[in-house]
């Protein structure tokens, strides 16, 4: 708990009963039991949706301690099973989205900054690699771009530097 007295910054003051009961870490059914064993209030938002005070919340919290054990025990946990076709599946479509999302971010030229990140070298040297033949530019515009393959060749020790 910080000083101010809030458990967990970054969360708005009015959350809908999904995002409460993330922030209680509960599901909304346990949430709503809680609330009403515990006289936690809700916000009725004209008349269509209910809202949770998050000062609410942060009382319920610091009530689950002292609260009984029955309360929680009460609920049976929800346990989802997956076959392993299923599971193989999910793990597939998560490669495959990596795949993806890795040719896309990771492009065949580096700024000189970037090349400096990448080798953990300072600016001077890279320049010193260039006039050096060492690396090879490209030049787009006014920037000077650098093959990401020969930093890779330098990494993997496969180009004398």
């Amino acid at each position: 708990m910080t000083n101010s007295g809030k458990f967990v910054e970054g969360w708005p003051a009015l959350m809908s009963s999904e995002m409460a009961a993330r922030y209680v870490s509960v599901d909304e059914d346990l949430l709503l039991h809680l609330a009403s064993q515990m006289d936690i209030p809700v916000v009725e938002v004209e008349d269509l949706a209910i809202r949770w005070r998050r000062q609410d919340l942060d009382r319920l919290i610091k009530k689950l301690p002292s609260a009984s054990s029955k309360l929680i025990s009460d609920r049976p946990a929800r346990i989802f099973k997956l076959e392993r076709s299923q599971v193989e599946a999910i793990a597939e479509t998560v490669a495959r989205h990596l795949e993806r999302h890795e040719s896309r971010s990771e492009s065949k030229l580096v700024s000189i900054n970037e090349a400096t990140s990448i080798l953990g070298i300072g600016r001077s040297s890279v320049y010193r690699m260039i006039s050096e033949g060492t690396l090879e530019t490209r030049h787009i515009g006014r920037r000077t771009l650098l093959l990401r393959s020969d930093l890779n060749a330098i990494l993997e020790g496969s180009c004398d530097s």
